[in-house]
């Protein structure tokens, strides 16, 4: 009397098998059943199952599935906090659910009654640090700074940061007395794309946009008292010096410095700059014609500033089944095809469908135009990660002297064939084939065979012939023949 161990309803709910009432445990146990003498069991066997419901956790690549007996009370319970890269991590929010019944906690527990299948999701918000260093011109710390703003943000928030130099220290040294410290520049460090900030705000105060961890360093020159009567700033810069920035299209900071003026300086770009495992910008050329369009290039700085740009162009990688079918320029159209293998006599390969993995959106299939062709066109706004599935079909092929069989064709791999000859043909005149067995791939001598499809078959049929009947009748007609020939000659003889 074998049992199902887990049975499944329509409501989100399962039944796990718990025990029989004689306590026995065994699913699949033998039972003998005791009849009366009116032909009625005598005894009653009764199965008894626990009822459970699914609880859903989704929570990316921490997403679970759990079942609970229905109507006890669990309690999930997930980090605050989560470290992504040391300079990036998540903060618990809140929970949402699939239940606007369930009272959702505002901590990193939350507790409920598993008296339905319930969906819990933790929602997370983004946290980058940002973090504030005041140097001089030649890259030396300055401990007579006071830097505001390092820290934690939410991402999309706004960061106020500020560089603010001390009061005098006393320093009774006559020289340095007589300099102080002037704000000149701020400087992004490392970041694969700039805040929107002032760079040349000569306060030392500016606010950025919190879209990325960031290292800022806020430039100080020294500044003799003694010019301390010019009205323009600029004056306060050694004349001899003149800054050189070098920008991505894309707002990175490439390099910024102050050089000699009517010097040559050699600078460089990077050629492709990884955003993550299917983005990119890659190199096209400078904005200044007079650049050759290589990424190392020669500069020379002459009485002013520079700012060079190096113009990029963004890219997606496009996946097809898990392997690399290639870059392309953002808002480009591109032609993909399925690679499926080529078909041959055997085997035959039919285009299925299209699909698009969109772990990072709600809509299936965004961007297809038409799923159901081989080849499909997509314009490319993002990373695409698509599959195409196709169907592999083998032939099964029968060979026969005869046309009595049936079942030769194209079979999809894994589905059945019936293969059928007939037990016996008459071939005429008491001639008969008597159908042997099957030979080639499959050897087996049943007149009707079923296979599954695994691969293309050569199937040969194999028959005996009879020519036993075929005597007899000749006999007869042998013995008929003799008989009206001698009826005929005693005819004639009357």
């Amino acid at each position: 009397m074998p049992l199902n161990e887990v049975v499944y309803d329509d409501n989100g709910a399962r039944f796990i098998f718990n025990q029989w009432n004689d306590l026995s445990k065994d699913v699949k146990r033998s039972i003998t059943v005791d009849y009366d003498s009116d032909g009625n069991a005598s005894i009653q066997y009764i199965a008894y199952f626990d009822k459970q419901y699914r609880l859903l956790i989704i929570d990316g690549d921490n997403s679970r599935e759990e079942w609970y007996n229905a109507n006890i009370s669990t309690t999930i319970t997930v980090d605050k906090v989560r470290d992504i890269d040391g300079r990036s991590r998540l903060i618990l929010s809140s929970w949402s659910s699939s239940d606007p019944n369930i009272p959702l906690s505002d901590g990193n527990s939350i507790t409920v009654v598993m008296d339905r299948s319930i969906v819990l999701k933790p929602i997370w918000k983004k946290q980058y640090y940002i973090n504030v260093k005041a140097i001089d011109i030649y890259g030396n710390a300055l401990d007579n700074i006071i830097t505001i703003g390092s820290g934690w943000y939410d991402e999309g928030s706004k960061a106020h940061l500020a560089c603010i130099p001390l009061t005098n220290n006393n320093n009774n040294n006559s020289s340095s007395s007589s300099k102080s410290l002037l704000f000149y520049s701020w400087r992004v460090l490392n970041a694969i794309r700039s805040p929107d900030m002032d760079y040349r705000d000569r306060e030392g105060i500016t606010t950025i946009t919190v879209d990325a961890p960031y290292t800022l360093e806020c430039i100080f020159i020294q500044h003799d008292e003694s010019t301390r009567g010019s009205t323009d700033k600029e004056q306060l810069i050694p004349s001899q010096l003149h800054r050189l920035t070098v920008l991505t299209s894309y707002g990175a900071l490439i390099r910024d410095e102050l050089v000699e003026s009517n010097s040559i300086v050699k600078i460089d770009a990077q050629y492709i700059i990884p955003v993550s495992n299917d983005t990119r910008y890659v190199f096209m050329q400078w904005n200044d014609g007079l650049l050759r369009n290589n990424a190392s290039n020669m500069v020379k700085v002459y009485n002013d500033d520079k700012i060079i740009v190096a113009e990029y162009k963004k890219q997606y990688k496009i996946e097809v089944n898990g392997n690399t079918y290639g870059w392309y320029d953002d808002g480009s159209r591109v032609e993909i095809k399925c690679p499926m293998p080529k078909s041959s006599n055997e085997v035959k390969y039919e285009f299925v469908s299209w699909s698009i993995d969109n772990s990072n959106n709600n809509n299936d299939n965004v961007g297809l135009e038409d799923s159901s062709k081989e080849s499909i066109s997509i314009t490319v706004n993002r990373p695409y990660k698509l599959s195409c599935s196709w169907k592999e079909l083998y032939y099964v092929s029968i060979i026969s002297p005869y046309r009595e069989v049936k079942g030769e064709g194209l079979y999809e791999k894994g589905t059945q064939a019936v293969i059928y000859a007939s037990e016996q043909i008459d071939l005429g005149l008491g001639k008969r084939a008597y159908f042997a067995g099957w030979q080639g791939d499959i050897n087996d001598k049943s007149n009707i065979l079923s296979i599954i499809v695994d691969k293309p078959y050569k199937i040969v049929a194999v028959w005996n012939e009879d020519s036993t009947q075929q005597y007899i009748v000749l006999a007869i007609l042998s013995m008929s023949v003799i008989s009206v020939s001698i009826m005929y000659i005693k005819g004639r003889v009357k």
